[in-house]
């Protein structure tokens, strides 16, 4: 295989690892969005239990997403007094 053929594959996997990071963000996203509802609902009905160890999971993870939107885009998000995102990381795909 020539060099061109080598650059045009890694090319095309590099765009195939993007899709797939930008892909599995909005899953991840999705996931935290649901975590601060179930804990948001623990809370409303008192299991404050189950709503501590959600927000422990959800703190963690959006430690983890800080640092992966870092990377993607230099925009701070950050969290309101309730633990909602002011301006929630949103990576958009390909439309």
């Amino acid at each position: 295989m020539s060099y061109q053929g080598l650059s045009q594959d890694k090319d095309a996997r590099k765009v195939e690892a993007t899709l797939l990071v930008e892909h599995a963000n909005r899953q991840y996203e999705e996931a935290l969005i649901a975590y601060q509802k179930a804990r948001d609902i623990y809370q409303e009905i008192g299991e404050q239990v189950f709503a501590t160890l959600i927000s422990h999971l959800i703190q963690g993870n959006i430690s983890n997403v800080s640092n992966t939107q870092e990377f993607v885009s230099p925009v701070r998000h950050t969290k309101n007094d309730q633990g909602i995102w002011d301006n929630p990381p949103i990576i958009n795909g390909p439309k």
